[in-house]
């Protein structure tokens, strides 16, 4: 598989990861338990896009978890006027996780396997 699958099969599982996070905290702020089904469609692809860790090599793992943990920080305390930056905390962790990972998937595949 060339390298554009790859960063576009990264960048759609980080967008799932993060927004299936976002319903499960819906769920427990509400009450009310409709995100839980997108929250199961949303890990549902993120497991079906990765069935087995041999395909993901130690490397990308260890900097999607940097990369989402940096893009937490930047969408906490970074104020941006720009959307989705400033529609809450999820978008705004969605949109830098994609603006900082996706060149950094790229570097990591292209060095690494």
């Amino acid at each position: 598989m060339g390298l554009f699958p790859k960063i576009f099969k990264w960048a759609i599982s980080a967008f799932f990861l993060i927004w299936g996070i976002g319903f499960l905290v819906m769920v427990k702020q509400n009450g009310h338990p409709g995100p839980l089904i997108l929250a199961l469609f949303s890990f549902g692809i993120v497991y079906w896009q990765y069935k087995s860790r041999s395909e993901i090599p130690w490397q990308v793992a260890v900097a999607s978890v940097a990369i989402l943990a940096v893009a937490g920080a930047a969408a906490l305390f970074l104020p941006v006027a720009l959307f989705p930056f400033n529609a809450g905390f999820f978008p705004a962790w969605c949109g830098w996780s994609l603006l900082i990972g996706i060149p950094a998937i790229a570097w990591t595949y292209w060095n690494y396997d």
